[in-house]
């Protein structure tokens, strides 16, 4: 198995220093964080798995603290939540054979507002839905549907989830015929996963798309 030419659109389980945008926060690879033994980019589960399968990394578009919906943490700005990034980020100009996204879990932890859940088709959604997780979630997997027609589309849904935003972003993937991995057991400290847990997460992304 190959993803090929790989994008990522995460927050800080996806970070490290380095590796992301300039400008953008990084959880991985700081002083401060080194508490969870992740030291190095090879301790990723990204990375893990771009070696793994002979992929080759072309975007890591992860910023630490992110929302999904715009409603996000007071210290960051408003342009660090992914429905703002993915339409500066994924407009189908770049061509990826594969787009992980991985998020939800600041919305979870904030308590961002919920919102409809209702999904529907990308530009039906105004910003002020996108305020709101559950309709930012459809919004973000449509856009990069719509976007990326040609791209196997991979919704990671992290153990520990809000029900309602571990649904939607279900409900999101199938509608938008993503690949869906629901992730169990991880190993974390401070709430982000150690070594194990992002070999955890590796060997759970294989194991899903393999079936």
């Amino acid at each position: 198995m190959t993803f090929g030419k790989v994008a990522i659109m995460g927050d800080s389980y996806s970070t490290f220093v380095g590796c992301i945008p300039e400008n953008y926060h990084a959880y991985y690879g700081m002083e401060n964080h080194a508490d969870t033994g992740v030291l190095r980019r090879e301790d990723t589960w990204w990375d893990l798995l771009i070696r793994e399968t002979n992929s080759t990394l072309v975007l890591n578009n992860s910023y630490s603290g992110s929302t999904v919906c715009t409603t996000g943490r007071r210290e960051l700005p408003e342009w660090s939540a992914f429905a703002v990034r993915a339409p500066l980020y994924f407009d189908g100009t770049t061509e990826f054979d594969t787009i992980f996204f991985l998020g939800g879990t600041n919305d979870s932890w904030i308590d961002s507002p919920l919102g409809d859940p209702t999904v529907k088709e990308w530009d039906a959604y105004t910003d002020e839905d996108k305020k709101f997780v559950l309709p930012a979630i459809g919004y973000v997997l449509g856009y990069l549907r719509a976007h990326n027609p040609a791209a196997r589309i991979v919704a990671i849904v992290n153990n520990g989830l809000k029900p309602e935003i571990a649904k939607t972003i279900i409900e999101a993937a199938k509608r938008f015929a993503c690949d869906t991995v629901e992730l169990s057991g991880i190993s974390k400290i401070h709430g982000h996963p150690d070594p194990l847990g992002m070999k955890q997460i590796k060997d759970q992304i294989l194991d899903a798309l393999k079936k």
